[in-house]
């Protein structure tokens, strides 16, 4: 688990990680198990294929029953099923050790993702990956605590790099406010970037009415 120190994880994100690791071992060893089987089918079919004629006094073989072929089993044929719920029981026992090591936290990984983000995108985007990461709303909140307080700077830098000039019409400034908004930042920081250009008491395009929910 080299990766594991190359940054930040939260629990929740590195436990769908390491399942699927453990899935794709899984599927290896089954593949690895089904080629072994395949190459040995060939070795006894090529051996039948040049094996002597049986003798033609219809005695029983030397060896009697212990060359018959015998069928193979499910068991044999295929490796065990996966144990996902067996899985998930170690991967949480390991989980617990990390984070008693002090090696796993989501408060630490939190604060990374915001980090890294910030610069990029707004708060409600940021927000929304911290929850599908599995921070909880408390620890969220903390991390986003202080980038709140820097958005319209930060949405000035997000603007400026990709129009860099104010919009001279309605159109203009509907696409404007659709960029900013996709990137999630929240219409109050949008109209504090454009500005009291044109058109800017009309509702926003697209059926967004400046309220906290047009960007849902």
């Amino acid at each position: 688990m080299t990766w594991l120190v190359r940054r930040e994880y939260t629990r929740v994100e590195l436990a769908r990680r390491l399942l699927q690791k453990v899935r794709q071992s899984h599927r290896q060893a089954g593949q690895q198990q089904r080629a072994a089987e395949d190459v040995t089918r060939q070795e006894e079919a090529l051996a039948d294929e040049f094996a002597p004629p049986p003798p033609r006094s219809g005695l029983a073989h030397p060896a009697g029953d212990a060359l018959a072929p015998t069928e193979m089993t499910a068991d044999d044929a295929d490796p065990p099923q996966f144990d996902g719920a067996a899985a998930r029981a170690a991967i949480d026992r390991l989980l617990e050790r990390l984070a008693a090591q002090g090696l796993l936290s989501d408060e630490r990984a939190a604060e990374a993702i915001v980090d890294a983000r910030k610069s990029r995108r707004g708060v409600r985007r940021i927000a929304q990956e911290l929850a599908q990461k599995g921070v909880a709303p408390e620890q969220a909140q903390m991390a986003l605590a202080e980038v709140r307080t820097q958005q319209v700077p930060l949405a000035q830098v997000v603007w400026a790099r990709r129009f860099g000039s104010l919009p001279r019409d309605l159109a203009e400034r509907q696409k404007q406010t659709r960029f900013l908004a996709s990137r999630g930042f929240d219409f109050d920081v949008i109209r504090a970037v454009l500005g009291g250009s044109v058109a800017d008491e009309e509702a926003p395009a697209d059926g967004m009415d400046g309220g906290d929910d047009w960007l849902a």
